[in-house]
This record gives C-alpha cells, structure tokens and sequence, in this order.
C-alpha cells in the first residue's frame, strides 16, 4: 500500500461522505487490500451502516492494527483538500501506466520491432490534462481558523517536549548528549520522571538512528540504562546505519522503511552532522534532512530528537545560537536544548567533567530555568544543587518572581554584594528577553523590574 494510498483511506474512515467523489475509483488502488478497503468503506457509507475501524476490519479481512495505524493522527480536512489528494493517487496510477508501457514498447525496441509510442502519447496527455484542471485547495479566513476545532498540544515530557515536534539537544563534545537522550528514551517507554519533569509513557516504539557510539560501548551502555526494565523490547536499534544519508535518496528510503515497519511514535538520531554524506554541505543545504522528517512527523505522527555539535567560537552567543549551522537550524526546530560545562562554580576537575547545565528554549512554552545535573555511577544524569559563583539571569528572573511579578531595581540590588554581577545577570536577562524595564516617570525616576507578561508566567 502506497504512502498515498494509506492517506485518501484514513480520510474516508474519518469522512465516509467524500466516498462518493467524482473521480475516485477502484482502479487507483495498486492492489488486492487497499482495494478492499474501499470497498467495504464505499458499501458501508452507501447504506449507511454502522461505521467503524473493526468493522471496516472484519468486512475488509484486514487486521485492525493495520486500520489504526493508518488513521493514527489523521483529522479532518475540507473536501477540496481531499480533492487534492485524490489527483495525487490519479497522477500516480498515470505515471505507473506510462512506465509500463513505455517498458512494452522498450521491449519491442530491443526485438526489432517497430514500437507504437502513441499510448505512451495518450497517458501524457491525460496527465496535462488532469494538471490544467487541478483542484486548488482551499484556504479559510481568519474567522473560520479560530471557530476550528484544533486538537490541543498533546506533551510527552512537561512542559517541555510534545508530539509532533522538532527538537534539537546541543553541546561540545564528550559531554553526555547520547546518554542524555537514552535516559530520556528509557522514561518515555516506563513513564518515570525525567530530569523532574512529569513524563507520560509512550505507546509505541521508540526508533534510535546513531552513529556516533561504536557497538561494543554502545551495547555496555545500553545495557546499564534498559537492562532493568522489560520495556526495553520498545527500543528499536538499527542493524546498519553507516549508510544512512540524509542528503541521498538511498539513506532517506532507508529510514523511511524503518518507520513503515516498526511504527515509531519517537525518533533519535545522534549526530544530526554525521548523517550527511558531506558534512560542508550539511551546515549549508539542510533541507534535504528537515523536509523529509517535517513530512514523517505529519505523515506518521511521530516525534524527532536529533543530537548536535556546538560550533567552536561561543564568545556573545546563548543557548541555542551556539549550535553549528543555527541560522538555518532554527528556523526549522520547534525547541532548542543546550547542555554545557559549569565554569561559573569552583568545581574540581572530576566533578567538573560529571557536571552539567542543561538549558531549554522552546517555541510552544514560555522559559523554564536551567537544570545544573550531575552524571552518576550507572551513567544518569539527576539534579544537583551546586554552590553560586555568580549571579546570573534566572536569578534575577526568581527574585523578581519572588516580589510578586515586579519590584524597583534599586530595592533587588540591595540583595546583592557585587553590582557588576548584578548588572551583568539583568542586562543577560533582558536580552534573552526574560523581564522587562520599565523607567516610571515619577520623582526620581525609578526603575521597575519585572517579569515578561507583567509577572504572570506559567
């Protein structure tokens, strides 16, 4: 069953009444199964019979997993929408024809026989056809998006991952990225907190793409953090990944059979540098790798998690502008993590190479203070509480937090001794446009702190 396929049939289970579409025959299905499942969904719609997956199941003589995966996510579209994509299963099936018979008349070619061209001339242009009358889909006015029923963000980790999402964990080498994210796969299958955040189980398998942590030690590894629990049967790891580039058709028809096959609801892949045949041309076209998972994500209603490197010269740069390539990067992530070396608090050298602030930037919710964590023995990370070297701008977030929402400069300074620190903690906060400044024109001028939406964060 065709990509194409699987979506005209999870639209019809979903809207039975687009069924009766001019246009939209059996013949465009590819084969026995999908053809059955029209059917059955046609004669149900015609007699206005009970309608449902099991049903359609039982009826069809197809399994019901079968049925659900494909419906898995889908939600209702407008009837020109559907439109739409019934043109793309009718130019499909005409671009299948012309294949064949250009095949035939190949064949005939190579016995020395005069080919007939004039069906494949047929096909072409039935195909110009169909492309002149293309229905256009159709937008909505303001009005109408916000009257639409949207399904709510549904979260994984909260507050800070959700379905359907982009997310990208960055920072220097050796620091404990991949172990960060095995963690995290091992909450998302058990449903523990992570990192103190509330974690909902996941149900269906998590696919981890990693090329960076060579078998023997990636098997040790693995071993330490699912070797306790039976859920690590939901962990699919790939056999070979050495192949796998996302800037070639070949690595990017791979993945997608993983998908196909295993269902992933969460995907990691670890580095995102490492999957590219060229990794020059990765910083400067990485098109090729977003737009095929923005389609996955859409598609199959999954998740991705890729892991990142830092770039080398960090001077002026904060949390997720430190990461190689940002500026195109970012335009395509729905969240920014940041982990990086604590060099703010005297920390000797062992416990400085354990240790870590882990930072979170987010598209979908507002800032939540960094973590500073700790590696331990069975290689996890959990919170630690760390001894203040300097102030920095989350502090000054929570004092002003702690006032209220708001309070005068001049009374937060006299919490602190050094004012160079202070000044340096409130300029960061206000370019990572954490609080607001406001200078109230009264006697003397005062200056207001306070947090962004007048002190009312979530």
């Amino acid at each position: 069953m065709t990509e194409i396929e699987k979506i005209v049939l999870a639209r019809l289970i979903l809207q039975p009444e687009f069924v009766g579409l001019e246009g939209l025959e059996i013949g465009l299905f590819s084969n026995e199964k999908p053809r059955r499942i029209f059917k059955t969904i046609k004669k149900l719609a015609i007699n206005g019979g009970k309608f449902d997956e099991i049903l359609i199941s039982n009826d069809a003589g197809v399994e019901l997993s079968e049925l659900l995966k494909i419906t898995e996510g889908v939600h209702s579209i407008p009837a020109e929408n559907f439109k739409h994509h019934v043109q793309k299963l009718r130019e499909a099936v005409h671009h299948k024809e012309f294949f064949k018979e250009t095949e035939k008349q190949r064949n005939f070619f190579l016995k020395g026989m005069p080919p007939d061209i004039s069906k494949c001339a047929a096909i072409l242009e039935d195909l110009k056809k169909e492309e002149t009358g293309k229905e256009r889909p159709r937008a909505e006015t303001l009005t109408e998006f916000m009257d639409r029923d949207i399904p709510k963000r549904q979260i994984l980790i909260e507050p800070i991952l959700g379905l359907q999402e982009m997310t990208m964990i960055h920072g220097r080498p050796k620091i404990g990225k991949s172990l960060l994210t095995l963690q995290l796969a091992r909450c998302l299958v058990t449903g523990e907190d992570w990192l103190g955040f509330k974690t909902h189980k996941i149900d269906r398998p998590i696919l981890i793409i990693q090329v960076e942590i060579a078998a023997p030690l990636m098997q040790d590894r693995v071993r330490q953090v699912f070797g306790d629990i039976a859920e690590s049967e939901k962990i699919i790891i790939p056999f070979e990944t050495h192949d796998i580039h996302f800037d070639k058709k070949s690595g990017r028809e791979r993945v997608l059979c993983l998908i196909e096959d295993y269902d992933p609801g969460f995907v990691m892949v670890d580095p995102y540098l490492k999957l590219f045949s060229d990794e020059e041309s990765a910083l400067k076209n990485p098109r090729p790798f977003f737009d095929f998972w923005q389609e996955q994500i859409e598609v199959h209603n999954l998740s991705l998690l890729f892991v990142h490197h830092d770039a080398k010269f960090q001077e002026g740069k904060f949390g997720g502008q430190k990461a190689l390539g940002t500026t195109s990067i970012n335009a395509f992530t729905d969240g920014n993590w940041s982990i990086e070396r604590i060099v703010d608090v005297g920390l000797d050298p062992v416990e400085f190479l354990k240790t870590a602030r882990l930072s979170f930037e987010s598209r979908n919710w507002q800032n939540t203070r960094p973590l500073e964590i700790r590696m331990n023995d069975h290689l996890s990370f959990e919170i630690t509480t760390l001894p203040k070297g300097t102030i920095n701008e989350w502090d000054i977030v929570e004092e002003i937090e702690k006032a209220g929402g708001q309070i005068e400069q001049s009374k937060l300074i006299k919490q602190y001794s050094s004012f160079k620190m202070f000044y340096q903690a409130k300029n960061k906060a206000l370019k990572l446009d954490l609080i607001d400044e406001v200078k109230l024109e009264t006697k003397g001028n005062p200056i207001m702190l306070m947090t962004k939406n007048g002190g009312h964060r979530e």
